[in-house]
């Protein structure tokens, strides 16, 4: 309603419109002022006790009535239509009733007027002047709970007014109710599964009737129909009556697939560099029909998005909506996921496939997820004569930018590849890997291994060597480590001691772990030269040239005897021999004796080590000089 008019006088607020007057006191004004003067009517008609319309009321029905119609009075629909219907009882106007239905929505009415409100009017007036607009609201009304609630309670009132036209309305209407249904909640499940199964053959009422309609109401609320169709197959129902309600449950996901969209219809939020890989509601749609056996509805969705992709390439360009590209990739890792659980589904999407294979490996999408590729790749007839043509040197070069995309597209082809090899094809097969390995070796980049000791870098340029190298074994191409190992090995800074201690080292202690699994040993080629190339390294750059032979003095050597026979004859012999080493064969007094001159002249100190062999009889003393 809008005021044409306002004006305060003293305590008073005065607003009129072309249809009404109204003095209110001034605390009411805000309502007023903001246009907002249904609660003031609905009260003002609320109070009223007049029998018949006058022209005050009459004016405010037909605000009313106006506001109503409104989306923005959806607040204040149930005071109005409550207001409305007790004026309609009071003057006995049921046009008034049915104005006020139309008014409020048909789709919504049955919730705003509520059960007790329509059941009212049937008791206020005929039945005959209420059914058809009964019949609209029933059919219309999104909710089923009061839908049910209305039937059971105008069934308990044709009763008690002995209404028999009331009574057969109700009937049909409870037995029609899912030819009608607009909405299906996962609430109602239930109550309708309870409907179908009163009917005399469910599956063909289900296939010629209820689906169709459901299909055409709510076809993308694809989590009810998913209750919807575990519940019609549930193992409690005759076998008969399951294998035909299997049928039902096809033919509405053919026809569900009608209304899933080929692509988004709505344009990303954040575009990124990647491919998105949820794709609603297709993921669902997809896991649905082949939770039912049904991989065939799909295929009406692969056709439009073949016949639809020049409008939506259109679209990415001038709208911000991603490639069809990536929406091809999207559906092949999804569809990767269902089939690698499932190798019979294949077939069913061959022609897809086809489709994507001309769109995805002609264009710069190619170098997008290679992973993703690959799995296109593998199911088309011929996938390493395919493979080949695509993973060319000049691809693997560019894919190479990406060391991590290059490795882990070497793996995939080994790993999916390998088993759809035949002899013809295997050299073909060997040869693309071999590019993949050369470009990683190529560009691998030893100076992460040599540089920057201690740091993130280093360890990550040593863990790098060691993946490549057990790549190399994962494809199967050893030969290849050979190179990794030789560019490990040259370069001037291959001699620096850190390099050594740090890189060498530990990529030689990590070579056993990683040829274990492979069955090969460190002591075969290519390992065995890289091991004695280490160790040679070590010795000369880190424990540095062999130190000169151990001599002491002959004073110092005259003073580690206190004198008495066995010192001299045994001990001092020994220390002035040029050798490293020598045994004192004695018994074991003069063997203790000379532990203990050692031990007390501090002899270790002087670098000279001793111990006792037990070897032969009697035991002997072997004293080592340096």
């Amino acid at each position: 309603m809008r005021i044409q008019c306002m004006l305060r006088v003293d305590s008073l607020f005065i607003a009129y419109t072309a249809s009404v007057l109204v003095i209110t006191p001034s605390e009411n004004a805000e309502d007023f002022v903001a246009w907002n003067v249904c609660p003031w009517a609905c009260a003002k008609l609320l109070a009223s006790t007049s029998p018949a319309s006058t022209p005050k009321e009459a004016g405010l029905v037909r605000l009313l009535l106006e506001d109503l119609a409104s989306p923005d009075k959806s607040s204040v629909r149930v005071e109005v239509v409550k207001a409305l219907r007790n004026t309609a009882d009071r003057w006995n106007d049921v046009d008034l009733f049915i104005r006020a239905c139309r008014a409020c929505g048909l789709r919504q009415c049955l919730e705003a007027m509520s059960v007790e409100g329509m059941v009212s009017a049937c008791q206020a007036f005929d039945w005959v002047n209420l059914s058809s607009i009964f019949t609209e609201i029933h059919e219309q009304s999104t909710s089923n709970v009061s839908r049910r609630e209305l039937t059971v309670a105008l069934r308990k009132c044709a009763a008690e007014l002995g209404d028999k036209e009331m009574a057969k309305w109700c009937h049909t209407q409870s037995r029609d109710a899912l030819n009608t249904i607009q909405q299906l909640d996962a609430q109602d499940i239930s109550w309708a599964i309870a409907m179908l199964h009163s009917k005399k053959d469910p599956a063909t009422y289900a296939h010629t009737t209820f689906f169709p309609q459901l299909c055409r109401v709510q076809p993308q609320n694809l989590s009810v129909w998913e209750l919807l169709f575990s519940a019609v197959l549930a193992n409690t129902r005759p076998k008969a009556e399951i294998t035909a309600m299997a049928k039902a449950v096809k033919m509405a996901l053919s026809r569900l697939a009608n209304a899933i969209p080929a692509y988004p219809s709505t344009a990303p939020h954040g575009m990124g560099f990647r491919p998105f890989t949820t794709i609603e509601p297709m993921s669902q749609f997809t896991a649905l029909c082949l939770r039912h056996n049904a991989p065939e509805a799909l295929s009406s969705i692969f056709d439009r998005m073949w016949q639809e992709w020049r409008q939506q390439q259109h679209r990415a360009a001038t709208s911000g909506y991603h490639p069809p590209s990536w929406y091809y990739l999207s559906v092949v890792n999804l569809l990767e996921r269902h089939t690698s659980a499932r190798p019979e589904l294949k077939p069913h999407f061959h022609k897809f496939y086809q489709q994507a294979a001309q769109l995805l490996l002609s264009g710069p999408t190619v170098t997008y997820d290679p992973v993703t590729l690959l799995k296109l790749i593998r199911n088309l007839p011929d996938p390493v004569s395919t493979l080949a043509q695509i993973f060319t040197v000049d691809f693997i070069h560019e894919l190479g930018k990406d060391r991590c995309a290059l490795k882990l597209a070497a793996e995939t082809i080994s790993k999916y590849f390998r088993p759809l090899a035949i002899p013809s094809t295997s050299k073909t097969l060997g040869y693309v890997l071999q590019l993949c390995l050369a470009e990683l070796i190529r560009t691998f980049d030893n100076k992460g291994v040599s540089l920057y000791p201690y740091s993130y870098m280093h360890i990550h340029g040593v863990q790098s060597a060691t993946e490549l190298i057990e790549l190399c074994l994962t494809l199967k191409i050893p030969a290849y480590a050979g190179h990794i190992l030789g560019k490990l090995l040259s370069g001037p800074e291959t001699n620096g001691e850190q390099y050594i201690r740090l890189s060498l080292v530990a990529i030689l202690d990590a070579l056993p772990k990683i040829l274990q699994p492979h069955r090969a040993r460190v002591d075969e080629m290519p390992w065995s030269a890289f091991t004695a190339a280490v160790l040679k390294r070590y010795t000369l750059h880190v424990l540095g040239a062999k130190p000169p032979p151990f001599v002491v003095s002959d004073s110092t050597i005259e003073g580690l005897s206190c004198g008495c026979s066995p010192c001299n004859k045994c001990l001092l012999p020994l220390l002035r021999n040029t050798n490293e080493s020598g045994k004192i064969q004695q018994m074991g007094p003069v063997r203790a004796h000379i532990e203990k001159r050692l031990e007390y002249a501090g002899a270790k100190s002087w670098g000279i080590r001793w111990e006792t062999s037990r070897s032969g009889r009697p035991f002997a003393l072997v004293v080592c000089l340096g």
